[in-house]
């Protein structure tokens, strides 16, 4: 489930994203066996890993990356629609109007950036291709 709110767009974005696992497995086997996999601190030791790396762009563009040591695998490239908040969504430490939430959630957002934003900068980006 990824759930979310944008401050450029105003939107709120919720949805279940299906992983390829097929091919997640077969990337995680490779990664390991070519020896690229990161040292992941697990029950008080490294164990060789993989981390996993989400990318959310403008407009409900997802990216996730299967990343190691000098590796890396873009696994999925979807995107998701916005939705209508309900309580769920907008409830933080007591129930908010979706405006007031935002709001509240982006107060610590540099003022800087958030007018740099109101006035378009980086408005068409997409990031869909970079890590």
């Amino acid at each position: 489930m990824l759930k979310y709110v944008s401050y450029r767009d105003q939107h709120f974005y919720r949805d279940t994203i299906d992983l390829p696992v097929d091919t997640i497995r077969k990337l995680v086997d490779h990664i390991i066996l070519e020896r690229k996999a990161v040292d992941i601190y697990y029950r008080g030791r490294d164990v060789p890993g993989i981390h996993f790396l989400i990318g959310i762009a403008n407009d409900g563009h997802v990216l996730v990356w299967l990343k190691g040591a000098e590796v890396e695998h873009l696994v999925l490239r979807t995107h998701i629609r916005p939705i209508i908040p309900t309580g769920d969504d907008t409830y933080y430490g007591g129930p908010m109007t979706p405006q007031a939430y935002i709001k509240d959630r982006f107060m610590g957002l540099n003022d800087s950036l958030k007018a740099k934003m109101q006035l378009g900068w980086e408005a068409g980006a997409q990031y869909r291709d970079s890590l």
